[in-house]
């Protein structure tokens, strides 16, 4: 006989439950600030693909009233488990854990990233056939009370809000251009970003050469309900680097949170990428915990 007060599986409906994901993050953070829990801009950026299918590729897990209590999202293998009610493990993690492992399919390594602090699920990963890899990332947060320098851009140069829609295809370009051939960002994927819920123009701050073309940019992600904005993506595309551009678009991301209501920032610093972890240490953020890469054995 099935609990009836045991949270059931089911698959991904539409915006309404994008909504429904998106107060559930909000709402593990309250509860827990120190949660192994996504920001809501990790999210939306995740499932920014148009080409992402949401409905084979995100679960919920819903209790008897019908509130979401967990999600599992996968795809191209790589996958992220989230759960209010078992966050270490337990009966729920495993159900979700089967249900991503089937679907990043046979031909994919199973993947996920976990906090250094959050053990329990290190174990639980462990007990199943995971190992922690070598590949890692800082999450780094600053507080916005901190004093927020000035921009400084060289001579020319100026910021602007993010790209209105004729301007997607260059916006787009500069992103392939700073991010490398294994880029897929297109016209088609900041459309699907535009329409986001909780993007603003204002809060994609972007600088432009002389001539006015995109030469970096980053995008703000706010989570209102616990005045922490995050920093996803940043780029300066390659002819334009060493002119402190980043620094100038992370600058007027902090001056545009501080203006939101924002308290603290949020950013990812990964393991081999120096120049973007001095420049954040230079902004004062400071590491706050670690998250590891844990992969399926073939063993």
């Amino acid at each position: 006989m099935v609990d009836p007060r045991r949270p059931r599986g089911r698959p991904y409906r539409g915006d309404d439950d994008l909504v429904g994901l998106l107060r559930f993050l909000r709402a593990v953070r309250a509860t827990d600030p120190e949660a192994d829990v996504e920001h809501v801009g990790d999210l939306l950026w995740a499932l920014r693909d148009p080409g992402f299918d949401r409905i084979s590729g995100v679960r919920l897990w819903t209790d008897a009233t019908g509130e979401i209590v967990g999600y599992a999202r996968a795809g191209a293998g790589e996958f992220r488990l989230q759960s209010a009610l078992s966050p270490g493990g337990g009966e729920l993690a495993g159900e979700m854990l089967e249900w991503a492992i089937g679907r990043c399919g046979p031909e994919m390594v199973p993947t996920t990233g976990v906090r250094e602090r959050n053990s329990a699920m290190g174990r639980f990963l462990r007990e199943r056939g995971f190992e922690r890899g070598d590949r890692w990332y800082d999450i780094l947060l600053r507080s916005i009370d901190d004093p927020i320098p000035s921009p400084g851009l060289p001579a020319g140069f100026r910021l602007r809000d993010g790209p209105v829609e004729a301007e997607f295809e260059e916006y787009s370009t500069m992103h392939r251009t700073a991010w490398g051939s294994g880029s897929t960002y297109s016209p088609e994927v900041h459309r699907a970003v535009a329409e986001s819920p909780g993007y603003r123009r204002s809060l994609n701050p972007s600088v432009v050469d002389p001539l006015g073309a995109f030469a970096g940019a980053c995008i703000v992600w706010l989570d209102v309900a616990n005045r922490i904005g995050e920093i996803e993506p940043l780029q300066v595309a390659p002819p334009f680097r060493r002119r402190g551009l980043a620094r100038a678009v992370v600058v007027e991301g902090l001056r545009r949170m501080r203006r939101t209501g924002m308290r603290s920032a949020l950013v990812y610093g990964v393991d081999r990428n120096e120049a973007a972890r001095r420049l954040y240490a230079s902004l004062g953020f400071r590491p706050v915990d670690r998250v590891y890469e844990y992969r399926k054995s073939s063993a």
